[in-house]
């Protein structure tokens, strides 16, 4: 009988903010409602109160709640700031109709711990929804998820995918995500042995 231990101890992370939904360019006169997420020294979120700036205001400026709005042609960086810490990214404002482009993030998976785990692995929006696919899955071990996460060995703070097993022999899986989730929001897809709360393996998004 298969099983897996849990041999792994939590990692401990430095604590951090993302800014994880915001647009690359925005219209002048245009708003657009910025998030960002603060993470805890496990990945957990935080509740944290987030102050915005904009280091050039008479191009974007931004209110306390995240709202970005286009004032002239030009470029400013968004500065979230948190507990001492802080994002930072860069928005372009035109006069010119913005066309909306499409935006991706991908990686491969891998085992830990002497699991054969492989499959290319992609985040990605389209029509203002974010999915999960996964090609070529090819899993091993006991009782695997998928969960969404900051940290490559546990799922703490992070989000279950699937409400059932991992699906492992399909040549292209595809999940919707929940709505609370953002292209920039997690940095790994873990395969998570359910019964015993252990990592069988893990995929980076670049």
């Amino acid at each position: 009988m298969v099983s897996c231990v849990q041999t792994e101890v939590e990692e401990f992370l430095d604590e951090t903010i993302r800014i994880d939904n915001f647009p690359q360019q925005l219209q002048v006169g245009h708003t657009f409602q910025l998030q960002a997420s603060v993470f805890n020294k496990v990945g957990q979120k935080s509740s944290s109160n987030i102050e915005w700036t904009s280091t050039n205001p008479d191009v974007l400026i931004v209110d306390e709640n995240g709202v970005a709005t286009g004032l002239m042609d030009g470029a400013a960086d968004v500065i979230a700031m948190a507990d001492g810490i802080s994002d930072r990214i860069g928005i372009v404002v035109t006069i010119d109709e913005v066309v909306e482009t499409f935006e991706e993030r991908v990686g491969e998976l891998k085992g830990r711990g002497g699991y054969n785990i492989s499959g290319q692995i992609r985040i990605y929006e389209e029509n203002g929804d974010l999915f999960l696919e996964i090609t070529n899955p090819k899993i091993s071990g006991p009782g695997p998820f998928y969960y969404l996460s900051n940290q490559t060995n546990s799922v703490s703070g992070g989000v279950q995918v699937d409400e059932n097993k991992a699906v492992t022999t399909s040549d292209v899986v595809t999940y919707e995500l929940p709505k609370t989730v953002n292209l920039n929001t997690y940095d790994y897809l873990i395969v998570w042995c359910m019964p015993f709360s252990v990592t069988l393996g893990y995929g980076e998004f670049e």
